[in-house]
């Protein structure tokens, strides 16, 4: 390994202690709001470089002096795609004015674990509420890993519980 990074400050106590005995660098991404003491509770050992996922999530850590953070780059990423670049690949058509505007349905995205606290069941039936003229359409992309597949399973039976499954498209 180069460098230890915690995708979130909860898993980030055991790689703040490895990196720093084995002097590697440690990155800590936050992903909700905590404030620097209780993350440093976390990031016992420090860490050199803290990812904030938005402004509000940045000031809700608030000052880090004379916590374990003290020492750390802290940087707001808030928007880690390149839109303008991302917009480029796409198709013409995506670019001219709003998709309502047009009269195509709106399209929804979602990427991420597919876990119930990350809510799609919730998207799912209110895709389900919408007049069926006026559904958006939604792209999943993500795996359920924890549960081998019932939780994914359980989704896709609420989309069609919903009348929604021709809505849905399953990246994985």
């Amino acid at each position: 390994a180069q460098i230890l990074h915690a995708n979130d400050v909860p898993s980030c106590q055991a790689r703040s202690v490895v990196g720093d005995e084995s002097r590697l660098p440690r990155v800590v991404h936050v992903r909700w709001p905590v404030t620097a003491r209780d993350a440093s509770w976390w990031a016992r050992r420090g860490a050199e470089e803290v990812l904030c996922i938005s402004r509000w999530v940045r000031e809700q850590l608030g000052d880090v002096t004379g916590t374990t953070l003290a020492g750390a780059t802290i940087e707001e990423l808030p928007d880690a795609v390149d839109w303008a670049a991302a917009n480029d690949a796409l198709p013409e058509r995506h670019h001219e004015g709003s998709p309502l505007d047009e009269g195509e349905p709106l399209r929804l995205g979602f990427a991420g674990q597919l876990i119930e606290s990350k809510g799609l069941d919730l998207v799912i039936e209110a895709m389900g509420r919408v007049s069926p003229d006026r559904r958006p359409r939604l792209l999943v992309a993500g795996e359920d890993t924890q549960t081998g597949g019932a939780y994914r399973r359980q989704l896709e039976q609420r989309a069609a519980t919903a009348g929604v499954s021709d809505r849905v498209t399953w990246m994985g």
